[in-house]
């Protein structure tokens, strides 16, 4: 919130469905946005309903310059 950067969260497990509030972006003066969505290689749907899409997809809009990412990969950065 010190950075006054607007922060957009991704995820498509702890859902807005079925968790609720968003406690990590919960009292922010700088307004954010969080979409249901995971990240991944390819747009596509899982079994259970979890919507992933493709990074780029996200990035395109934009511009060229100015997006700093955290991205935390549930385990899969040892896959």
């Amino acid at each position: 919130d010190g950075y006054k950067i607007r922060t957009v969260l991704y995820d498509c497990y702890a859902t807005a469905a079925n968790s609720g509030e968003t406690p990590s972006l919960e009292g922010y003066k700088v307004p954010y946005e969080r979409r249901d969505v995971c990240i991944a290689g390819e747009d596509s749907d899982d079994n259970d309903g979890r919507r992933f899409e493709r990074l780029a997809l996200h990035l395109e809009p934009r511009g060229p310059r100015g997006t700093f990412m955290k991205i935390d990969v549930e385990g899969a950065e040892w896959a």
